[in-house]
């Protein structure tokens, strides 16, 4: 059965390859992209990590700035001997002007230090204000809003950290301040800006940060109240409960921020996006861990998103080409590997289908391929062998077919002339049995009438007397007894006809045949005597009766005679069956034979033609001869 094959196995294995290789690309394509994005959000998410924890160091590097300037100067000299002097005069001014006076000098020591410039603010327990020292006023009291002061003078511990003022969030070093007897006599703080923190915030074009302040604290904060209904570059300064303190440039944008996004960075850190923004909100806290307000770090990442893209065009363009290279290695592999060998091995069977067993094929490496090539050349070899062994044993049928039906043709002729010579002979005999058959019936009659005969003598020995009243009768019987004679050698005759065609067989019979033939012929003479004596009256009865003394043994011999003649008719008669039978059963095995002759001949005829036929067909495979 033929199956229409409508593609190749090369498209069939192909496609398949091709698709999962596809595949393949596009789930790596979609792999490397994941891990881009989320390589990069893990990167963008630790930059903003790092930004907060930068910013909140930096705010404790600035504390302990403030705390160490703080206790530089609650260790100077001048600062113990003003307050000892407050202490003993109670004069406020006059105590004052000795840290005022010096305030210039500590400035500029701490400017050394620090490089910049101090805001120094003295304290007298419990939290009154001693001298500002950039401010003329002095006295006035600061518990109603200074806790840092309070706890100081209740621990009369260093304190360090953000707290809220007049103007907003200032970062503060709180030192206890002691006399030489380790009195407490109060605190002295160093202020610092958190512009500063704002500032170093801000390390590129990129990155920008926001400070809030609770709203809570505004009363505190009474000067950032009065400037809260003003916009900072369009944006109202209050964001649901906080307040705007400082922005490191006016290009920050937050106002589209919702306010839940506010609330929960105020309790914890929150990284977030907004189109092309990264923002992380975290809470600000102050010396005592309470959250005073929030800090907004917003990231630009429009570039890294064009980043982001590129990459993406790079993945898919480089997945691209190495699905081109994986493909055109698969193409090719399957090419060298099992299309040309296949094409080599479809070759070879279209050469064999049309008869050319000389294939001319190369087998190329020990693998399937290899081995199915190899296969094909072994058999085409075999099977050159095979046709040239069948073409000559063809060729031989041929000639020997031939032969057969010549010699068939023959014995099937010779067969059919025997048969008929059989059949000939099987009639001959048959009519031989019927002839001695008739004979032997005869032979017995005529022993019957010699036996009636010699009876007859006898009784006419006996009557002789009575002769003259029976010579009518004796001239019957001597007329039948002349009949039987005549019938008698006319019967020998025909016996020794018969035998005469017996040939060796009838040798005995003919001379029994003569012998019959001579008492025939003496039996018409007697016959004829008789009625000769018979018509000469009844003188001669006298010598008729002598006469009949010496017919007497001779009839008595002649009835012996008739009885062994039909004794031998019957043993002639059953040879006669035998032989008759025997030849119809030659005649049977003879038309057997004649029948097989001329199957025979058929049979031969028929192979001669498949000898042919076969050759013919042989013919169609090219075929290399055994040289």
């Amino acid at each position: 059965m033929k199956v229409k094959q409508n593609k190749k196995i090369s498209f069939k294995l192909l496609m398949p390859t091709l698709i999962a290789a596809t595949l393949l690309t596009l789930i790596l394509v979609f792999i490397a992209r994941y891990y881009l994005i989320q390589n990069n959000e893990a990167l963008t998410q630790k930059a903003l990590s790092k930004k907060i924890n930068e910013i909140e160091s930096n705010i404790n590097n600035i504390a302990d700035k403030a705390l160490y300037s703080a206790t530089i100067c609650s260790e100077m000299s001048v600062v113990k001997e003003a307050y000892a002097q407050f202490n003993e005069t109670g004069n406020l001014q006059e105590s004052s002007m000795l840290i005022e006076n010096e305030y210039k000098n500590i400035n500029k020591a701490l400017e050394r230090t620090y490089g910049d410039v101090h805001k120094i603010h003295f304290h007298l327990p419990p939290a009154r204000s001693f001298i500002r020292c950039w401010s003329a006023k002095r006295g006035d009291d600061l518990s109603g809003f200074r806790n840092t002061i309070l706890n100081i003078s209740k621990n009369h511990k260093p304190l360090k950290g953000i707290e809220a003022g007049r103007g907003g969030f200032v970062i503060r070093g709180i030192a206890p301040i002691f006399s030489d007897k380790q009195e407490y006599y109060g605190s002295v703080e160093v202020l610092l800006p958190i512009d500063e923190i704002i500032n170093t915030s801000k390390t590129d074009e990129t990155e920008d940060f926001a400070l809030f302040m609770h709203k809570d604290l505004l009363g505190t904060s009474t000067s950032l109240l009065e400037a809260s209904s003003s916009n900072v570059s369009g944006q109202s300064q209050i964001k649901s409960d906080f307040a705007l303190i400082n922005t490191s440039s006016e290009n920050m944008i937050f106002n589209h921020l919702s306010d839940e996004l506010f609330l929960a960075g105020f309790k914890d850190i929150l990284i977030t996006e907004k189109g092309d923004h990264k923002y992380a909100f975290f809470p600000i806290k102050d010396f005592i861990g309470e959250h005073v307000g929030l800090g907004l770090f917003q990231l630009d990442i429009s570039e890294f998103q064009q980043n982001i893209r590129r990459m993406n065009v790079i993945i898919v363009a480089t997945a691209l080409f190495l699905l081109a290279l994986l493909s055109f290695i698969i193409v090719m592999t399957v090419r060298n590997v099992l299309t040309i060998p296949l094409n080599f091995a479809v070759k070879a069977m279209e050469q064999m289908k049309n008869g050319q067993l000389d294939v001319n094929i190369v087998s190329r490496g020990e693998d399937e391929i290899g081995i199915l090539l190899n296969s094909i050349i072994a058999t085409s070899q075999k099977l050159n062998e095979v046709i040239l062994s069948v073409s000559e044993g063809a060729i031989s049928i041929n000639s020997a077919s031939i032969e057969i039906n010549g010699t068939s043709q023959s014995l099937s002729q010779g067969a059919n002339e025997q048969a008929a010579s059989v059949e000939e002979i099987s009639s001959t005999i048959e009519e031989i049995t019927a002839n001695i058959e008739q004979n032997s019936d005869n032979t017995n009659q005529t022993g019957k009438i010699s036996q009636d005969a010699q009876i007859g003598m006898q009784e006419v020995k006996l009557s002789t007397d009575k002769a003259v009243t029976a010579n009518k009768e004796i001239a019957e019987k001597i007329k039948v007894i002349n009949d039987i004679a005549f019938q008698t050698n006319i019967l020998a005759l025909n016996a020794a006809v018969e035998a005469a065609r017996a040939g060796e067989y009838g040798k005995g019979f003919a001379v029994v045949a003569a012998e019959v033939r001579k008492l025939a012929e003496h039996s018409k003479v007697a016959a004829d005597e008789i009625v000769s004596l018979a018509q000469n009256s009844f003188v001669v009865t006298m010598q008729a009766g002598k006469k009949l003394d010496e017919l007497l043994p001779q009839i008595e011999k002649t009835t012996q005679l008739i009885q062994e003649i039909s004794a031998a008719s019957s043993e002639q008669l059953n040879g006669t069956n035998q032989v008759n039978n025997a030849m119809q059963q030659l005649n049977n095995v003879t038309q057997q034979n004649a029948s097989a002759s001329e199957e025979m001949a058929a049979s031969a005829q028929m192979l001669e033609d498949q000898a042919e036929q076969l050759i013919k067909a042989i013919a169609y495979f090219k075929i290399k001869t055994k040289k």
